[in-house]
């Protein structure tokens, strides 16, 4: 049977509540891979934040990127071949929790939009 990471970590009670340093590194390394594909780009038009965003009460943005004058505020969530079905539905879980998290950090956004705008110029 395949385990992810995050799976034994958690079964190991190597960290407790939210913190989880397998999604971290996962969304570090996704911000840092943008970072890297800006060089390629024009760098007024496509810009990622390097960390995540604190967003108060509504938790950590996991991804904040301005491409021309969209901003798009991202929810990242790791996802590997679901290949037994109680892992598949844990998968589905989570992207359905993804959706609430990102409309609870987008009602943030609205109401703090000068702040964000700060961080992305």
């Amino acid at each position: 049977m395949q385990t992810r990471f995050s799976d034994w970590c958690s079964r190991a009670k190597l960290f407790s509540g939210k913190s989880n340093p397998a999604k971290s590194l996962f969304e570090k390394n996704m911000r840092l891979n943008l970072l890297e594909k800006r060089k390629d780009m024009n760098e007024e038009d496509f810009f990622p934040l390097a960390h995540a965003f604190d967003a108060g009460e509504s938790g950590d943005i996991d991804l904040v990127l301005r491409v021309g004058p969209i901003v798009l505020v991202c929810e990242i969530k790791t996802y590997l071949n679901a290949n037994e079905p109680r892992r598949r539905h844990r998968i589905l879980e989570s992207l359905r929790d993804a959706g609430g998290q990102l409309e609870s950090k987008l009602s943030w956004v609205r109401h703090n939009r000068a702040v964000l705008s700060q961080a992305i110029k």
